[in-house]
Parts: structure tokens; C-alpha cells; sequence
């Protein structure tokens, strides 16, 4: 069951979440201390073939399968996005962004932009494949920024604390409906969806849940395995788990 004190409750229950002004203004203040000290005119916040959450963290939008946010201090930031089914939420969700369906090319069209901004020296938050970060790297010098990125995400604000909090809850809510509901005849399967139905009606993902079943008096298991069997719980079965709950990229654990 999921336990949330009525301040966290009112979170989950807006529409879409969203921080605060002043918590935008905190990340994209951090943003321009950064490239002040790597000596940078733009800064380019990526998500690609699904991976970084640079995009989310500086506008709010998840950034799916490609996301190029370009941004300076004072401007405007824009943002390409790749499917065009996505491109209506993006706009809705991003914070203060022009965004812009990237016609599947995004790349092109960003270096377009950075162009037209008079951009030289962009720094990079975020993967990008290779072959276009060398083709961004025919038109600007490029830094690469990952590791203040990472510096910048280990400290929390106390909003961004709160959405753990939500994230853990979901975590705890996940477990305990392992716990309650396992039952000798279960599939790995069925036990997979039991901890999803913990929390995904409340608006709640799965970042993980890895879940182990084996025999207490011949153990042929020692960690979760990643994916779900067909093997059903039998008794005298021990059932082991590691899952995480999410909340908008803030997500709780349980081992």
C-alpha cells in the first residue's frame, strides 16, 4: 500500500509534476557557473537512442528517444525532438523551451541553430553517438561535460528530495506488495506484476525490479536474475528481490 504524507500527496496528484521557478532557476544558474569556468558560449543537453537525462533535469522534458536542448544563460533555450507522436507532451512539459520536432534529423537542425546563435565553443552534457558528435565537432570545439553534470546531480535541492521520497515510497509500496502477495503456483512473471501494481497506478515507473526464486534446501539462485521466468514459487522457496520505483527520474531501492 502506498504510504504518502499529504505534502508528497499533492505531488503525485497534480497533473503533470513540476519543480518550482526557483528550482529551474537554481539548475540553469549551476548551468552558467559551468561554463563560465570551462570559458563557453552554449552549452548543448543531450538525450540519444534513449539514454541521458540531462534534458529532463534542465527543462522537465524526459527526453524519449532524442532530445537537443541548446542553451546560454538569458536566451531562450530550444529543443529537437525526434518523433513527431512526441513532439505535442514536449511542448507541453518543457519549461520556458521553443520546441521543435527534429524531422529525424535533429542533429543537423541543431548545429543549424547553434550556427544561427553564433555558437564556437559548445559544451556537451549527455551520450552522443559518435558520428555526430564528429560532425558537431566540425563546426564548434566541444567539451565534453559529463562529469560536471554528474557533480551537479549529486547534490539535491530539497524539492528534488521530496521526489526521491516518492520514488521510495513507490520502492517500499512495490515490496510490500511483493511480500503480501506471493503465492505458492506464482510465476516470476506474476510475481513481476505484483510489484508494478503497487504503484503504477499512481503514476509511477519501473526502473528495476529483479526477482529470484529458488529452493531454501537446494539454492540454485545467489543473486535476482534481470529477467522473469516461467518457474512458479513452490514451498519451501525462498523469494529474493532488488527493485527500484521511480518518479519523474527519482527512484527509491529495496535489496
Amino acid at each position: 500500500m502506498l504510504r504518502l504524507e499529504p505534502r508528497l500527496r499533492a505531488i503525485v496528484e497534480r497533473e503533470y509534476p513540476r519543480f518550482s521557478d526557483a528550482e529551474y532557476t537554481r539548475r540553469h544558474q549551476a548551468l552558467a557557473a559551468v561554463m563560465q569556468k570551462h570559458d563557453l558560449d552554449h552549452l548543448l543537453v543531450v538525450t540519444d537512442h534513449r539514454v541521458g537525462n540531462a534534458p529532463q533535469w534542465v527543462t522537465g522534458w524526459p527526453g524519449t528517444v532524442e532530445a537537443y536542448v541548446v542553451f546560454r544563460p538569458g536566451e531562450k533555450m530550444t529543443m529537437h525532438v525526434e518523433w513527431y507522436n512526441h513532439f505535442p507532451l514536449a511542448k507541453r512539459l518543457a519549461r520556458d523551451v521553443d520546441v521543435r520536432w527534429g524531422e529525424h534529423r535533429g542533429m543537423q537542425k541543431t548545429i543549424e541553430e547553434l550556427k544561427r546563435r553564433g555558437a564556437r565553443r559548445v559544451g556537451l552534457m549527455g551520450p552522443l553517438l559518435a558520428r555526430k558528435q564528429k560532425e558537431l565537432e566540425r563546426f564548434f570545439s566541444v567539451v565534453e561535460l559529463d562529469a560536471e553534470y554528474v557533480r551537479l546531480r549529486t547534490i539535491k535541492s530539497q524539492e528534488e528530495i521530496d521526489w526521491l521520497r516518492i520514488g521510495a515510497a513507490f520502492s517500499d509500496a512495490g515490496f510490500e506488495g511483493l511480500l503480501h502477495g506471493t503465492k505458492p503456483g506464482m510465476t516470476e512473471r506474476e510475481l513481476g506484476n505484483l510489484v508494478e501494481r503497487a504503484y503504477v497506478g499512481e503514476g509511477g515507473t519501473t526502473l528495476i525490479h529483479y526477482i529470484g526464486v529458488t529452493s531454501m534446501a537446494q539454492p540454485q539462485l545467489f543473486v535476482p536474475p534481470q529477467f522473469h521466468s516461467a518457474r512458479r514459487v513452490q514451498r519451501g522457496d525462498v523469494v529474493f528481490c532488488e527493485l527500484s520505483g521511480v518518479w519523474w527520474d527519482y527512484a527509491g531501492q529495496v535489496l
